[in-house]
């Protein structure tokens, strides 16, 4: 019997620490489709566990599970298959990990959107500024956090280079806590223009990027030499969307 050719790309899955303070913790949960041959990843892909600890009862509740689960690669390893927690399911091609393209980053950007668009259509004003559709976010303060993130892509387009707001020097849950403080008073209608035309706006900034300015992050002087400018892009765009997806509390 011929023995079978050993496979290109392993998934590894890293859990990273909890972090948080006395109230919320939060725990990313990392993973790395990895090129066996060469040792390099190819694809990243990341989930994400909150909890809240409540008041009355003193134990950790609200669980909150967002991003992705699961990452299976297919038989002919051509692609990969992600599922969701809420549910979800995506087919990525394994190549894109080298060759992402502009269409295809524009694609992948457009569908979140919708979903994560569709997902607020069932909110009226009054939902939209009710607290807990995020921890103790309302949906007006995610809107809001998302388009933060958005702007930041602009600039670094427009800049051509790794620049942005003092905030990324901040740990992750201050710097969510900045942004939140910045916009918790404005109104629904405000936040909600504000980030049409900043999406607008995201989507205008990548139209003037080309294939190889995704790949090569020599293109973004201040990136280091082992990121991908997509990912980057990903991370703060579609990928961020659906980690922002209301799931089913437990």
């Amino acid at each position: 019997m011929d023995e079978q050719a050993p496979r290109r790309f392993e998934v590894v899955v890293e859990e990273g620490l909890l972090r948080g303070d006395l109230y919320a913790l939060e725990q990313t949960t990392c993973f790395r489709v990895v090129n066996r041959l060469s040792g390099q990843t190819v694809l990243t892909f990341e989930g994400r566990l909150e909890a809240g600890l409540s008041t009355d009862t003193g134990q950790w509740e609200d669980f909150r599970a967002s991003g992705v689960c699961a990452v299976t690669i297919a038989e002919d390893e051509r692609s990969v298959l992600l599922k969701y927690h809420d549910g979800h399911e995506e087919t990525v091609r394994l190549e894109s990990g080298h060759n992402m393209r502009r269409d295809e980053l524009l694609k992948r950007i457009r569908d979140a959107r919708a979903r994560w668009e569709g997902a607020l259509e069932a909110l009226d004003d009054a939902a939209l500024v009710q607290p807990g559709f995020a921890g103790d976010w309302s949906a007006k303060d995610v809107i809001a956090h998302i388009a933060w993130h958005e702007r930041e892509m602009i600039g670094m387009i427009r800049a051509r280079a790794l620049v942005g707001s003092e905030l990324w020097l901040l740990r992750l849950h201050e710097r969510n806590d900045a942004i939140y403080r910045a916009n918790c008073d404005r109104s629904s209608a405000e936040v909600r223009r504000e980030a049409e035309v900043v999406y607008a706006g995201l989507l205008e900034a990548l139209e003037t990027l080309s294939d190889q300015d995704l790949v090569d992050p020599g293109h973004f002087p201040g990136m280091p030499v082992d990121w991908q400018p997509w990912q980057v892009i990903a991370g703060n765009t579609f990928e961020h969307y659906l980690d922002h997806l209301p799931v089913p509390r437990t």
